[in-house]
């Protein structure tokens, strides 16, 4: 007796029951990896608006120094804009009295044996004309009157005779005049002494 047994049936339903497995293991794999994505995306987002809040604050932070710095630059521009005034003040303070004072030093410079007959201010240049026994009166004349702290560039113009006037000298001088300069400054531009004999004068 042969009996016939059908298999397919049984084979049909391991072959489904293995395909049913392979997509359970392949939906939990698409699912874990969709997990995986999330939670990547999630920290990626959470890192980027940490890094937008950081620029943020950055940017808030540049723009508070800019305007520091803008105010600061404010207070220089005023304070150089303040010491400039201050400087034109004091030097009118210092000059405006000096015309007084230079003709008081031309006095207290001109010796014994001198006589001025003209005496001019222009500018900051002193013109001076007289006349003296001696060409060492004349010499004298100019070294005291270098060794003023507001006459500086004492210059001769000319020396002549004045037969009319005993043989006396007849002298022009030049020279230019300003507020004291500091000490160490004077010292540096500080006039030699003049001798007119030394120089063939007449």
């Amino acid at each position: 007796m042969i009996v016939s047994i059908n298999l397919l049936p049984y084979r049909e339903a391991r072959r489904l029951k293995k395909a049913n497995l392979i997509i359970a293991s392949w939906g939990a794999t698409a699912l874990a990896t969709a997990g995986i994505l999330f939670l990547v995306h999630l920290q990626f987002t959470g890192h980027l608006d940490d890094l937008e809040a950081q620029s943020r604050a950055n940017e808030a932070t540049i723009a508070d120094l800019d305007q520091k710095l803008g105010e600061v630059k404010n207070i220089r521009e005023l304070k150089k804009f303040i010491e400039t005034k201050l400087k034109i003040i004091d030097e009118l303070k210092q000059t405006r009295n000096l015309p007084v004072r230079i003709i008081d030093e031309v006095v207290r410079a001109l010796p014994e044996k001198g006589w001025l007959k003209e005496l001019q201010i222009q500018d900051r240049t002193l013109k001076l004309g007289g006349m003296a026994q001696s060409n060492a009166v004349v010499a004298n004349f100019m070294n005291n009157l270098s060794a003023s702290p507001f006459i500086s560039n004492v210059k001769l113009g000319q020396v002549s005779l004045n037969t009319a006037k005993d043989k006396v000298k007849t002298f022009n001088l030049e020279s230019t005049f300003a507020p004291p300069k500091p000490p160490e400054e004077a010292d540096n531009h500080k006039d030699k002494p003049i001798d007119l004999h030394a120089k063939g004068k007449p």
